[in-house]
């Protein structure tokens, strides 16, 4: 019936568009007009609330700031992951394990072209061709090629690894072996922190002696990594972070989405920073302070569920403290192939805990209003523990 509505709106205000001021034209405007209408329209497909209301209000950032072309494509990604995840909260059982396979054959290919990197080679493959670049982007022919994967850079590459993990694991435990070696090599800290935090995880769901275990050799693994390979730590991340704080101070309502670098510009000895390094700070800055009650609201309604179906989707609770933690300290959404990962996960986890809430759910509700349902007048979840995917449906009957 939402989307029923929204058609009817988009119908009548459609053909009253117009140009405001000298440049564009009439018949322009109402293309645009429709592009946004016609792409709204998708919202109604989301069915979680509050990401719903989260796509909704970064999209309205983008009109607010008065920023577009390039403001709109940050809107185009925040709609696709969304929709991603509600594609993810859809699938079957059989469909899910066949994504894994998927996930985990993408991960494999990685690693095997980063070995033909090491090994020299990798400067061409068909019609693409490898070539080192500073970073303006300008090529230095005299440099080698890194050991980064399909990747630009040795932190996409570990973000993607690491979130590949969990897949890795579920259609094998030893592939994860591989995956390790090659995030050493990538000597991404953030992607090597959460990798820690997953074996952990892994550890201690099959029982606490395991994990107890696990915590000597991890933490010595990580003492050496920072204290030999990555001495910078930390970096210019508190620079960084310092500066966004300052300007979401200034402008707590946000500056628009994708407005950095483009709207606000960054310049410190590193060069222009494009980046925040925290995507819950860069969002912040982008779509401010609603933005970021929505955001949280969203992830606390996941953790809510969780908790509540426990042990139902606890195979996709790791992967999703993972991207918590990616999300405090880098980019994960900002990474095309990360965020995929991310929505597909969090998609899952949705799903398997949404049955699992159905009745309790169903019942806070009766609580509520003080009564039973009554057929024809109320939602209606019997059919839910069959059929996940319904969970989120009002269903007459």
């Amino acid at each position: 019936m939402a989307a029923a509505g929204w058609l009817i709106v988009a119908a009548l205000v459609g053909p009253l568009a117009v140009s405001i001021g000298q440049s564009g034209s009439t018949m322009q405007a109402k293309n645009n007009l429709f592009l946004h209408l016609g792409l709204a329209a998708a919202l109604w497909l989301v069915r979680s609330w509050w990401l719903r209301a989260g796509v909704a209000w970064a999209w309205a950032t983008f009109f607010l700031s008065g920023m577009y072309g390039w403001a709109f494509i940050g809107v185009l990604g925040v709609l696709a992951w969304a929709l991603v995840f509600q594609a993810s909260s859809t699938l079957t059982s059989t469909w899910w394990r066949r994504v894994q396979l998927g996930i985990t054959s993408a991960a494999l290919f990685q690693m095997v072209w980063m070995a033909v990197q090491a090994r020299g080679g990798g400067q061409r493959f068909w019609f693409v061709t490898w070539m080192p670049l500073d970073y303006y982007a300008r090529p230095l022919p005299a440099a080698p090629i890194p050991v980064t994967g399909w990747f630009s850079n040795p932190m996409d590459a570990g973000l993607f690894m690491a979130m590949s993990l969990p897949a890795l694991w579920a259609v094998h435990p030893l592939l994860i072996l591989p995956a390790l070696v090659a995030l050493v090599v990538l000597g991404s800290s953030a992607a090597l922190l959460v990798t820690f935090g997953f074996l952990l995880w892994q550890a201690f769901t099959r029982s606490w002696r395991w994990g107890v275990g696990m915590l000597a050799p991890l933490g010595l693994g990580g003492l050496a990594f920072w204290w030999y390979v990555d001495p910078q730590g930390l970096g210019y991340r508190p620079f960084i972070w310092t500066i966004g704080s300052r300007l979401i101070e200034h402008r707590p309502m946000g500056y628009g989405i994708n407005s950095l670098d483009y709207r606000v510009v960054i310049e410190g000895s590193g060069g222009r920073y494009n980046f925040l390094l925290s995507d819950w700070l860069q969002w912040t800055f982008e779509t401010g302070a609603i933005g970021l009650i929505l955001a949280a609201c969203f992830a606390g309604m996941l953790a809510w569920r969780a908790w509540r179906a426990w042990p139902e989707g606890r195979e996709h609770i790791a992967p999703a403290f993972m991207l918590l933690g990616l999300s405090l300290i880098s980019i994960p959404f900002r990474i095309g192939p990360v965020a995929f990962l991310g929505a597909l996960y969090l998609g899952r986890l949705y799903a398997e805990t949404c049955a699992a809430t159905a009745d309790a759910d169903r019942w806070w509700r009766d609580e509520w209003r003080g009564t039973h349902p009554v057929p024809g007048l109320y939602p209606e979840f019997s059919t839910a523990a069959a059929n996940p995917t319904t969970c989120m449906f009002w269903r007459i009957t």
